[in-house]
């Protein structure tokens, strides 16, 4: 293992949450466009979740899984693909965040 700086650590970290923001707007456009409402209704506020639906999933899945077990230069069960796959899930779980929120939002909007 080489040593990592930890500046290299916030910028990747930064990065990725400027990653999930930009998904989260896409996300957020989509739905919009799919429930033919105005494009920028909700945009805000879903970049706010979204972002922290994926700090929060990130923060459960390091803190969470054990760590991995190995016999033969091979992973043993299901962990792995958890801590192969960390960001994806993370990202998913921030997408079902801002979809949430918007059926939430809107379904408490519209019925007043």
């Amino acid at each position: 293992m080489f040593p990592v700086s930890p500046l290299l650590t916030i910028l990747i970290g930064i990065f990725a949450i400027a990653v999930v923001a930009v998904f989260c707007v896409l996300f957020g456009l989509l739905l919009n466009w799919i429930l033919r409402t105005n494009p920028k209704k909700y945009l805000s506020s879903s970049v706010v979740v979204g972002v922290f639906g994926f700090v929060a999933s990130s923060l459960t899945l390091f803190f969470a899984l054990p760590p991995l077990n190995w016999k033969n230069g091979q992973a043993l069960n299901v962990r792995t693909v958890l801590w192969d796959y960390f960001g994806l899930i993370a990202l998913i779980l921030a997408l079902a965040c801002v979809g949430i929120w918007q059926a939430t939002v809107r379904g408490r909007r519209d019925t007043k």
